[in-house]
């Protein structure tokens, strides 16, 4: 058994990084605790397990999801001492805590603002395309049509020839058959 003290630099204050952390160890069987620190930029992690559960407990706490970025992981190693008997999270006051919930939440809400925003523009442009790609078609459409007219006139012109063929071919067979010795 091992206990690292993790001091994790970055954007790690009121955005839910402290709820992801206390997650990963719930899933790995790590005790400890995770808290803000006061210098408001900077959250300590004490962590105790075996030495595999640890390597990749530091592997998954050093996210880089936004909102959460953390930058750099101060990671200390101790003889763990065996005094967590599960991994709790340090919440501060009721009120400062409920205050950066609010932050996150705000930031989220202009986060999908924006990506709304983003996604309209790409709506209006595609729809353009299409508004673009539907003329063509109909351009095409026109074209073809008027070339399925001329090609339909032509064919009567073709179809009369021939039945005027056709109708001279069975005069003419009559009229030999006529010559025919009988």
């Amino acid at each position: 058994m091992k206990r690292l003290i993790i001091t994790v630099y970055g954007r790690v204050q009121r955005v839910g990084y402290r709820d992801a952390v206390a997650e990963v160890a719930r899933k790995l069987g790590i005790k400890g605790t995770v808290k803000n620190l006061e210098d408001e930029v900077t959250v300590e992690i004490i962590a105790e397990g075996e030495d595999n559960k640890l390597k990749e407990f530091v592997k998954l706490v050093n996210i880089k999801d936004s909102p959460i970025e953390v930058e750099k992981l101060d990671i200390k190693e101790e003889k763990a001492i065996g005094e967590f008997k599960y991994f709790k999270m340090t919440r501060g006051e009721p009120n400062e805590e409920l205050g950066e919930r609010l932050d996150v939440a705000g930031r989220h809400l202009y986060e999908i603002k924006n990506l709304q925003l983003k996604t309209n523009e790409k709506l209006d442009n595609t729809n353009e395309k299409l508004d673009k790609n539907n003329e063509k078609l109909d351009g095409f459409n026109r074209s073809t049509q008027q070339q399925f007219q001329h090609l339909d006139g032509k064919y009567h012109k073709v179809s009369d020839k021939l039945e005027k063929i056709s109708d001279s071919l069975e005069k003419l067979v009559s009229i030999l058959e006529s010559f025919k010795p009988r």
